[in-house]
């Protein structure tokens, strides 16, 4: 998948360049290999979210708790995903993988 220039700029202005520039990488190469397709919006939207996720990740700083009983009908395909990207990442809480499961969701979804 082609990073697009909005994307790009996300990844540019972060304080973690080297680092989201990497996971944003590797993240749309496993969409790629899983056959998932997002829109421009999309992906500029999940560029955003691993940005923030990396700056967490630098900053020892962690999401609100959530429900995982929230996240039941997200495919196991979608937090498989989400759960590989943390676990690259590294140093984030489990509640990561749920709201980053949204984004391959709506990916497979399309």
């Amino acid at each position: 998948m082609i990073i697009p220039k909005e994307a790009q700029m996300v990844i540019n202005q972060s304080d973690y360049r080297l680092q989201t520039q990497k996971i944003v990488e590797y993240t749309l190469n496993e969409l790629e290999k899983a056959e998932l397709k997002m829109s421009e919006l999309q992906i500029v939207i999940l560029v955003n979210h691993l940005e923030a996720m990396i700056t967490r990740a630098e900053n020892g700083e962690a999401v609100m708790p959530v429900d995982a009983n929230l996240f039941t009908e997200v495919s196991q395909r979608s937090l498989n995903l989400a759960e590989q990207v943390v676990e690259t990442i590294g140093q984030l809480a489990k509640d990561e993988l749920y709201l980053l499961s949204i984004h391959f969701e709506t990916a497979a979804q399309n």
